[in-house]
């Protein structure tokens, strides 16, 4: 939701009221937003999943893709190499501003 309001300051009570002027459902917009996001995300890993196979000695590649807004990297791939010593490679798509 998208909500505007004003803040009305009720001196006297020692409190204050908030006045809803506007509120619009941005539901839609946010999911095909998301969606976007997700298919760039997609096609970037579909990019760079070779490079990382052969990076890894052929291990099988994982894709990540972070929803939540806590997370600074939200775009990625990971292995872990089949060579020793096994490391665990994670390559993240850089954010676009």
């Amino acid at each position: 939701m998208d909500i505007t309001g004003v803040l009305i300051d009720d001196w006297h009570r020692k409190s204050f009221d908030i006045s809803v002027t506007s509120m619009k459902n941005v539901d839609a917009e946010v999911r095909a937003e998301l969606a976007d996001v997700e298919a760039k995300c997609k096609e970037w890993q579909d990019k760079n999943m070779p490079g990382l196979v052969k990076r890894t000695h052929g291990a099988r590649v994982s894709r990540i893709f972070n929803k939540g807004p806590q997370t600074s990297n939200i775009c990625g791939i990971w292995a872990n190499d089949e060579a020793m010593p096994h490391k665990y490679i994670a390559i993240w798509r850089p954010e676009r501003k």
